[in-house]
């Protein structure tokens, strides 16, 4: 059996296609109508609002918005992976997850300085079966939102 640490999570915003390391993964919790808390949103912070977590509520982030990806979300078919360490997790928005995969089907690709900006929360690409998805570093996507 494969280690979590050699598996990675295919996800969605849109039609856009994201790969994350499982290491990273504390949950994924779908049908999120009966545990999203839409009161404690901030677009400012792209706070898609709160859940409750182990006792605690914890907010969930928007990346689609951070990225500037204009989607309609429907919130009962949206899907809430908690991310980061068990004593900070953090929730994070996903119109739908792929599944599960092996990393041996991935091929990683490091952006051309071209196409790097400055505060980007990605800088590689990773190919899975012919198609470019982002590779999230936790580190990055969080900065900014999680206080350290």
């Amino acid at each position: 059996m494969a280690s979590t640490m050699q598996l990675n999570l295919v996800f969605r915003l849109g039609e856009i296609g994201f790969v994350l390391p499982v290491g990273q993964l504390i949950e994924i919790r779908e049908g999120i109508q009966k545990w999203l808390d839409r009161s404690k949103t901030d677009s400012e912070q792209k706070v898609f609002g709160t859940i409750l977590f182990r006792g605690r509520a914890i907010p969930v982030y928007d990346l689609g918005e951070r990225l500037g990806l204009s989607a309609a979300r429907e919130l009962r078919a949206l899907t809430i992976l908690i991310l980061g360490e068990a004593e900070r997790p953090w929730g994070l928005a996903a119109d739908q997850v792929d599944g599960i995969f092996p990393c041996t089907d991935f091929t990683i690709h490091e952006l051309p300085l071209l196409l790097r900006r400055e505060q980007q929360v990605y800088d590689s690409l990773d190919i899975w079966r012919g198609e470019p998805l982002i590779h999230c570093d936790l580190r990055k996507i969080s900065a900014g939102w999680i206080a350290e």
